[in-house]
């Protein structure tokens, strides 16, 4: 039995793609059953390496639809603007790098990415 390791991305209707030289390598073809064994590098909620960031990622990450839905309403009731979007900027343009933690802006865009 051949062992390939390689990366692959969660599709939308939850597939994955296999890399089509490992499928060539297998000999794979449309139709045949594989075995997979999933070893995922997300760090869960309670992983004791895991940083805040990494937590927090987790935590927006797997909620539902009613969950995000309730959070934008209490955040936009409790949070009303204090003043508006000077014209010709843009939100980024006013928060941008004024992060509190201590996360290089690398990680900050990898867990926004992670996110989307």
């Amino acid at each position: 039995m051949a062992t390939f390791t390689f990366e692959s991305t969660i599709m939308e209707d939850g597939s994955l793609a296999v890399p089509i030289e490992v499928a060539a390598a297998l000999g794979l073809r449309n139709g045949d059953t594989l075995q997979v064994q999933i070893d995922s590098t997300r760090k869960e909620r309670n992983d004791p390496t895991a940083t805040m960031l990494d937590r927090a990622v987790y935590e927006m990450s797997h909620r539902t639809p009613e969950q995000v839905a309730e959070a934008q309403t209490r955040a936009m009731d409790a949070y009303k603007p204090v003043r508006t979007v000077p014209a010709g900027k843009t939100l980024a343009d006013i928060v941008s790098g004024k992060w509190p933690g201590d996360e290089t802006d690398a990680q900050i865009d990898a867990a926004l990415k992670e996110l989307s």
